[in-house]
């Protein structure tokens, strides 16, 4: 974004605001998106390092973007690769 302007993000999130949202975005997100975002009440903001279950659960919309997912894959598929490494997840 260009400039924080919370009227603007309201305009393209209002046909979801009956719902709770929750937005991944990249890891190093647009200081004025965060900006902007901060001031809507039923959006939840983060990146895909802090994303959690809860947050799933808690949210009735999950929205991603495009770097958002990418590292969200990546960050999976690097739990993933610890839980094996570590000897967490049964084999069988």
């Amino acid at each position: 974004m260009d400039f924080a302007k919370t009227k603007f993000l309201s305009t393209v999130l209002e046909p979801y605001f009956t719902e709770r949202l929750a937005l991944v975005t990249g890891f190093d997100p647009c200081p004025n998106f965060t900006k902007a975002a901060s001031n809507i009440p039923n959006l939840t903001v983060k990146n895909p390092q802090t994303f959690n279950l809860l947050e799933l659960i808690r949210s009735d919309l999950i929205f991603f973007t495009r770097d958002g997912l990418a590292q969200f894959e990546m960050v999976l598929e690097s739990r993933m690769a610890n839980a094996f490494r570590n000897r967490q997840v049964p084999t069988s």
